[in-house]
């Protein structure tokens, strides 16, 4: 080739590049000027809304009207409540809804959980029936409890909570507590038979303000998105049915906001034990001095009752459950919720104060035999497991060494307690266990197995046990895993096939857990 063809053709080689880099640049500099456009427009977007709160705030508080000093002096000690926006406000065309911008289509209002008092007028939850309560209903109360009751097709416990909540509980005690009777269901023939039915047995009650009977306002409720957001796999009218009792809860914590120094989360079908008022405040009086504070006490290690909350924080996990109410079930949200509140452990009565006595679900054709093994029948709280900090401590030094590996999982964990830390038998693996829900085990190199053990629940811990599992095997050069064996609490594997080495092992959990699991060991021994 003659230098002048080669210079010819370098020339070409540099007019492309040049071109190119002249197209690249452009490129980038007009797909830089639409980030700006678009960092600029959320700013204009966030500042707009601010504007806009800061104005609704103002038009709806505006200063504190105290008494003057010769009034407060006479008893009048307090500031007027401030008035509040229920949480839903806004979200089905209330007054306050055109002021506020849309996300992605739904309006937010905004909550007030600032207030330090609420006088509830705009709740979204009313008495029902109010001409059987009295005008002014019970304030100042110690504890409150939110108990949300639906007709179930074959079983009606409600009334054997109730009669439980009473009976248990002496007068004196009776005289710091409300209890708050959500009817939750949204067909008014059955709202109106329950209604008897309480009302029936306890009017003498909700006559004297002990027992209030309250339903939601119409529009209370969001609407369904449509197609329906379907997270751990599970069918729709499950998400349904776990969204709805988020909304129903939340609901019913706006409602007894201002009431009472706690409030607790009850449900339709439980049993409490007898001195129960006594057992929660001797609990509060064992962690007052925890840092950081608690933000939820728990009095059983099941579900999503039984729980604690203090006042001041109850229109914080009202709009949490609100907000969030389609992505995970009740007593998952309630974890995450006291996690961002940088309460890092579950925290217990020792021994449960209310006990699950329903068999029938709400949901249709779901059967729940639970049942909390620690219940004290005589309300003796037996101090506190867990605790701020708390690590879950054992002498692991006999454990042995695993072979080599990678630990993968879609199973939610606590923190450090990780499914890494398991296998490596460093420390305990905590957490919130789901059907269908799995742990991989995928060795660098693959392994003849002999025996693997996995062993669940904690000397602090006996009742955070697996339920049910499966352990399955992906035999190297094979695409089909096998299962070895099934079972609870231990798992003991020593079917394996010794001549074929194994490259995945994978342990699913087959039942729903409505409380932690802690994984104490896994012990894999090759050939």
């Amino acid at each position: 080739m003659s230098r002048k063809r080669v210079l010819l053709m370098y020339a070409g080689i540099a007019a492309i590049a040049l071109v190119l880099f002249v197209a690249i640049v452009n490129w980038t500099c007009s797909e830089s000027d639409a980030e700006l456009e678009l960092l600029q427009l959320q700013q204009q977007q966030a500042a707009t809304w601010r504007r806009q709160e800061a104005d609704h705030l103002s038009a709806r508080s505006g200063p504190c009207q105290c008494p003057p000093v010769d009034v407060a002096l006479n008893g009048a000690l307090e500031c007027p409540p401030v008035p509040a926006l229920g949480l839903a406000h806004g979200l089905q065309g209330g007054a306050a809804a055109g002021s506020l911008p849309q996300i992605e289509g739904i309006q937010l209002a905004p909550v007030r959980h600032l207030t330090s008092r609420l006088d509830n007028k705009d709740a979204d939850v009313v008495l029902f029936h109010a001409e059987k309560h009295p005008a002014q209903r019970r304030t100042g109360a110690k504890l409150i409890m939110g108990i949300p009751t639906v007709r179930r097709p074959k079983a009606i416990y409600v009334t054997e909570t109730l009669d439980a909540l009473l009976s248990r509980a002496t007068p004196n005690e009776l005289n710091q507590m409300v209890f708050v009777l959500f009817l939750a269901d949204k067909d008014p023939a059955l709202l109106e038979e329950l209604w008897t039915t309480v009302h029936t047995a306890y009017s003498q009650h909700i006559a004297s303000g002990l027992i209030e009977c309250v339903v939601s306002k119409s529009g209370a409720y969001r609407p369904w998105p449509s197609p329906m957001r379907r997270t751990f796999g599970d069918p729709e009218d499950r998400v349904m049915w776990r969204s709805k009792e988020n909304y129903d809860y939340s609901l019913l914590m706006e409602y007894c906001k201002g009431r009472a120094d706690y409030y607790m989360q009850l449900e339709d079908d439980i049993l409490a034990s007898r001195n129960y008022f006594k057992g929660i405040v001797q609990t509060v009086e064992l962690a007052k001095d925890f840092q950081p504070p608690w933000s939820m006490l728990e009095f059983t290690r099941l579900g999503s009752y039984a729980k604690l909350f203090r006042d001041s924080e109850l229109l914080e996990i009202a709009a949490f459950l609100r907000y969030l109410w389609l992505e995970q079930p009740t007593d998952w949200m309630m974890f995450n919720f006291v996690a961002v509140k940088m309460q890092n452990n579950r925290i217990f009565s020792r021994n449960a104060l209310f006990q699950h006595i329903g068999k029938q679900s709400s949901l249709e054709g779901k059967r729940q035999d639970l049942v909390d093994h620690t219940f004290n029948e005589n309300g003796d709280p037996g101090g506190i497991d867990g605790r701020p900090g708390d690590e879950v401590v054992s002498d692991r030094s006999s454990f042995r060494k695993n072979p080599p590996a990678e630990v993968v999982t879609n199973i939610i964990y606590r923190g450090h307690y990780s499914p890494r830390a398991f296998y490596n038998n460093e420390r305990p693996m905590l957490a919130w266990l789901r059907k269908s829900q799995w742990i991989e085990v995928w060795f660098d190199t693959p392994q003849r197995l002999r025996r693997v053990l996995v062993r669940s629940g904690h000397p602090t811990r006996p009742t955070d046990v697996l339920v049910g599992g499966q352990l399955s095997a992906l035999y190297e050069g094979e695409s089909n895993y096998v299962t070895i064996t099934t079972g609870a609490t231990e798992i003991d594997a020593k079917n394996f096939d010794t001549t074929k080495a194994v490259q995945v092992l994978r342990l699913t959990v087959t039942e729903d857990h409505h409380y932690q699991t802690c994984f104490e060991q896994i012990e894999v021994v090759p050939v």
